[in-house]
């Protein structure tokens, strides 16, 4: 391994600890915080928060006091998104349609079942970043979501890479979409002084 591509470990983690989180914070927190430009107040959505992805976003929202909306799909995944902190959640199993093509496009009432949700829990806000790494699934609801002048920020695609949405929304409302790769050494040496902090 290359010096450069070191980064010292947390004095508060074991070996075993620290071997584990590089990835997916190094990767979240570029998303977040170079790419999507993370700020107080923002409402962020998150797809499957409770994974690997999905956990460090919670928790990065929450060191800049940004707002995480979990997207979750059992009782055990939503407690594990409160025991990080998150307080509003949706869960993807009351929308079984999302992911159900008809002639390439998600039906929109799906769409806006979605929607209506994503407001009844924030009181009536749209998200201001879209954390998205699922893919094929969930990027039409993602582009949909997201706020006037909101953010769609994507590293990867789980459930496929041929994304197809209607552009419209893109356009009209002036969304952006963000891609991001993993991290460079700059990226994962601050968020590695989060887990030290």
């Amino acid at each position: 391994v290359q010096a450069q591509q070191l980064l010292r470990k947390p004095k508060n983690l074991s070996w075993a600890e620290a071997s584990s989180y590089g990835l997916k914070l190094f990767t979240s927190y570029r998303m977040l915080f170079v790419q999507a430009e993370i700020k107080p107040g923002d409402r962020v959505l998150i797809w499957g928060a409770s994974g690997g992805m999905g956990s460090y976003a919670i928790q990065l929202c929450r060191a800049v006091n940004a707002i995480p909306i979990c997207v979750i799909s059992s009782d055990n995944k939503k407690e594990y998104c409160k025991s990080l902190g998150a307080e509003l959640f949706i869960d993807r199993r009351d929308f079984p349609y999302l992911s159900q093509y008809i002639d390439g496009d998600v039906p929109l009432q799906e769409l806006r079942k979605f929607g209506q949700a994503v407001r009844a829990v924030t009181g009536g806000y749209m998200p201001d970043i879209v954390f998205e790494h699922t893919g094929a699934e969930t990027f039409p609801t993602s582009v949909f979501v997201a706020r006037k002048n909101g953010k769609i920020v994507t590293c990867g695609a789980t459930t496929g890479y041929k994304l197809s949405f209607d552009a419209r929304y893109l356009w009209m409302h002036q969304k952006k979409i963000i891609g991001s790769h993993g991290c460079n050494a700059h990226d994962a040496s601050r968020a590695n002084n989060l887990i030290e902090q």
